[in-house]
């Protein structure tokens, strides 16, 4: 399994050329990606960030066979239907304690860590880890 941790992704230019180098070597063609959103709740905001990100990838060269997206409009048992079907998963950026929630809710650990490649950004990057220190105020 390949884990890529990042902070972010520039909202304007996209992927960092370091990026699209190790994104390029480790995806493969007609790959099937599933985004895990932050927040199961907020549709509209989940759907643009999804876009931009899918956006993102189409820039660089890096299409894939099927995208697919988790978030309340999905059950738990579609949910892991779609991420046995994909071999990436995008646990998108937010807020790191309801996406996790959403992910114990839904019973999706498993699932997810059992793909070949996980991508996280910011909340994403922190709930790949086994432990994380979650400051909410400083």
């Amino acid at each position: 399994m390949i884990n890529y941790l990042m902070s972010g992704i520039d909202k304007e230019n996209g992927f960092t050329s370091e990026q699209v180098n190790s994104l390029k070597k480790d995806i493969k063609d007609n790959s099937v990606i599933t985004f895990i959103a932050s927040n199961f709740d907020n549709i509209e905001k989940t759907d643009k960030h999804k876009n931009l990100l899918v956006e993102a990838f189409n820039k660089v060269g890096i299409n894939f066979k099927c995208e697919y997206l988790v978030d309340k409009r999905v059950t738990k048992e579609e949910a892991k239907e779609l991420l046995n079907k994909s071999n990436i998963v995008f646990l998108m950026g937010g807020d790191t304690y309801k996406e996790m929630q959403s992910i114990n809710e839904y019973k999706i650990k498993d699932d997810i860590t059992s793909r070949d490649l996980i991508i996280g950004v910011s909340a994403g990057s922190l709930n790949q880890s086994k432990n994380v220190i979650y400051l909410d105020e400083y």
